[in-house]
């Protein structure tokens, strides 16, 4: 439908069947069409130019519906304008595509729902649409100006309140109240952020009419940068997102200057020491070389540059901890962020608000994506020091809630920021991914070494974790190799009894031996001692001797033994000591010792041998004790080829201390990472 503009005649075209307002290209004028005639509602400012790809006319697809660009109303909440753009789709409905920060919302008109906007409370939850989503963000907005077709009258300079939801899955919904009551929204959209691949526009024609925009704005701009000057010292300064940076610092004067409304306007002189940011200003990096980026089949990989740095700090039980956090930039993405403290890099990347799970009672756990992250710690950060560009209205002694969770090598951190008195309130969430300072350095392609790192990050992955689990997996391997082992030693063990034979006591005394050379010398009379008959020995390993004295009671008994080879003469010595004692005290019964006792011996060769066995018991003084029963007999039992079980006893020890050491270590450096905390975990 084509009308002429009552105030200059021009042509205006309602493309939209669901326009009811037309901006005049010519003279400005809003012009509205209702079902009974053609009218004026007033004019509209110039609208604000910004960092977008998109423009008036430009065709695209979502998710499978064309749908053309046929409006832009541009809002303002005190922090620079932002972009909302009209789209007519092919099916007959109307919805709007919105963006900030790098992020691209589409929406649709749905029911509103009775949620009185005061009692709406950030991070918690209402129901719209069916579907449960989290409060993100409330406060008050201005519409400024538009451009093209509106489904809507609005009226430039009208405030109107709205409250931001995230939900699951990337769904997303505004609650639009207008400049009513607040006791419900006047209109309710709710559709979804989508990256800006899936709105199915070239890259290549929005960058042109970007690179064109900028050069038609002044200053040569183009959208690697606008060249501008510091109005205090005259610097040369480059704004690399032009039309979305609010505030730049003057790097010569230490000036902080407005962006967010044209021109370059001085604000205030910042009280802060000149200092170098560790990665310079404007250094680019591939991020897909450090954590995982979704990538878009033919288009080249992003590149982002690194536009603003600023410091932070936070006050915990009195001493002063500080970090630096670094401002990333690309035109189709948004921002992203690195954060450095005592040498340790993280990538930080903003997640919407609703894909995080928490408590609203104990808040000392988090979910995202599947993921449990334990609450590290809860302070209130203030800016410290700024330099460069940002897209917000930043300030020295800027303060916010600032949460974290960690499950390394992710943090999850929420920071929560209250604006001006009240009016604007604002939740958000993002995701950090801990990086090697050297792997970052070699993505920028810096010269030297990045900074030492000094104690331990409350993300940084746990350097043992990977040992001990390697080192567990190898010893469930070795525990399993050791029982195989293990039961095929013991199993394969003849262990047969060779020899055995029970021996009175005492044993008959041996005549007196007479000296050869001097058969006058005192004759000596030697140990009592008994020889067995010769018994065979079969498989040439070893033997274990056992003496059992079961008759002895509160006595001891000594038996030494050798085994003599019939053929070589070859003799192998070895002693066994059974003692036993028991009794009551004080009502209490006790035993120790055994009236069994082995010795084994190892490297016999098969053969015939003879047992010369010589005990030694307890003296007759005891012997004669009402308490005492000294062995009247005793029994020798001779086996051979005996499994050995003490090596392989100590290497399932030394298969358990390895693991358990790595345990130890890992322990240790949670221990040292947890000390860092300034919250506690509830029970």
């Amino acid at each position: 439908m084509i009308v002429g503009c009552p105030s200059c005649g021009s042509p205006v075209e309602f493309k939209a069947g669901s326009s009811v307002a037309v901006a005049c290209a010519h003279c400005k004028f809003v012009v509205v069409r209702t079902d009974r005639d053609i009218r004026l509602v007033g004019k509209v400012a110039d609208l604000a130019q910004t960092d977008s790809p998109l423009y008036l006319g430009l065709n695209g697809n979502f998710r499978g519906i064309p749908f053309q660009i046929v409006g832009r109303q541009q809002l303002d909440h005190g922090q620079g304008p932002w972009d909302e753009w009209y789209c007519a789709f092919s099916d007959g409905r109307w919805g709007w595509l919105a963006e900030a920060q790098g992020r691209y919302y589409v929406t649709f008109l749905v029911e509103s729902p009775p949620v009185p906007y005061d009692q709406a409370v950030l991070g918690h939850q209402i129901q719209v649409a069916g579907q449960l989503f989290t409060v993100a963000e409330k406060g008050t907005g201005q519409f400024v100006a538009f451009e093209g077709e509106l489904p809507v009258v609005s009226t430039p300079g009208e405030y109107f309140g709205y409250i931001d939801l995230s939900g699951p899955g990337g769904t997303f919904g505004t609650l639009d109240y207008g400049s009513g009551s607040g006791m419900a929204p006047e209109a309710t959209y709710v559709g979804y952020v989508v990256p800006f691949h899936e709105l199915g526009i070239p890259i290549d024609p929005a960058a042109k009419r970007l690179a064109a925009m900028m050069g038609a704005a002044g200053g040569g701009a183009t959208p690697e940068g606008n060249a501008l000057k510091c109005p205090n010292c005259g610097g040369n300064l480059e704004c690399k997102a032009p039309g979305i940076s609010k505030r730049i610092a003057c790097p010569y004067c230490n000036s902080l200057l407005d962006a967010s409304h044209g021109p370059l306007k001085w604000l205030e002189v910042l009280e802060q020491q000149q200092t170098i940011p560790k990665i310079p200003i404007g250094s680019k990096i591939k991020l897909s070389s450090l954590i995982k980026e979704s990538l878009v089949t033919g288009q080249a990989e992003p590149e982002w540059v690194l536009i603003g740095y600023m410091t932070k700090a936070c006050m915990v039980d009195g001493a002063w901890y500080y970090w630096d956090e670094y401002l990333l930039y690309e035109q189709t993405r948004g921002f992203r962020f690195l954060l450095e403290q005592n040498g340790h890099w993280s990538v930080v990347v903003p997640i919407e608000v609703g894909s995080v799970q928490v408590g609203q009672v104990f808040d000392d756990v988090a979910r995202w994506h599947g993921m449990e992250f334990k609450k590290f710690s809860q302070v209130d950060a203030t800016v410290t020091r700024v330099l460069g560009e940002f897209y917000w209205e930043v300030s020295i002694g800027e303060e916010s809630e600032a949460r974290e969770y960690v499950n390394p090598p992710k943090g999850l951190s929420l920071s929560r920021e209250l604006e001006g008195d009240g009016d604007r309130e604002e939740i958000n969430w993002s995701v950090s991914h801990y990086v090697d300072g050297k792997d970052l350095w070699k993505a920028f392609g810096l010269q030297g070494y990045p900074p030492a790192t000094h104690g331990v990050a409350p993300n940084q992955p746990n350097p043992s974790r990977q040992s001990a689990k390697s080192i567990g997996l190898m010893s469930v391997g070795f525990f399993v190799l050791w029982v195989v082992c293990f039961v095929i030693a013991v199993g394969s063990a003849a262990d047969k009894t060779v020899f055995q034979q029970t021996i009175d006591l005492p044993l008959p005394a041996e005549d007196p031996v007479v000296d050869a050379e001097d058969p006058s010398a005192k004759k000596e009379k030697p140990e009592s001692a008994v020889f067995s008959e010769p018994f065979k020995v079969p498989i040439g390993s070893n033997v274990e001797a056992e003496i059992t004295a079961d008759s002895m009671q509160n006595s001891w008994l000594w038996v030494g033994m050798a085994l003599i080879n019939e053929k070589t003469q070859e003799v192998f010595e070895l002693e066994a000591e059974a003692s036993y004692y028991s009794g009551v005290d004080e009502g209490e019964s006790w035993s120790e010792g055994s009236k069994h006792q082995t010795a084994s011996v190892g490297g016999l060769s098969p053969g015939t041998y003879v047992l010369r066995i010589q005990p030694v018991h307890d003296t007759p003084a005891n012997c004669s004790l009402s308490t005492t029963t000294c062995p009247k007999s005793f029994t020798v039992k001779v086996k051979n080829d005996v499994a050995i079980v003490w090596p392989g006893i100590l290497a399932l020890l030394l298969f358990i201390i390895t693991p358990i050491v790595a345990l130890v270590r890992m322990g240790s450096f949670e221990t040292r990472r947890w000390a860092e905390s300034n919250v506690r975990q509830s029970s």
